[in-house]
């Protein structure tokens, strides 16, 4: 038995089958969601980082709580 038939929740299934559910329809905008969120990340490198300061990007970037 292998790990992820020990906890999978579909007994007789397929090994895709542990992944999250099918929306149809979603993928579109998953996929602009994703495209956004890299965007804004590429932007505050840039910002980031053709400041010169190093200190404050760091600062910038350090996660609070349980992030």
């Amino acid at each position: 038995m292998t790990l992820r038939q020990r906890y999978s929740n579909d007994p007789g299934g397929d090994p895709g089958s542990a992944a999250a559910p099918h929306v149809p329809g979603m993928l579109p905008e998953f996929r602009s969601a994703a495209d956004g969120m890299l965007a804004a990340g590429d932007e505050a490198i840039r910002r980031a980082l053709s400041s010169g300061d190093s200190t404050a990007f760091l600062e910038a970037s350090r996660q609070q709580g349980g992030q």
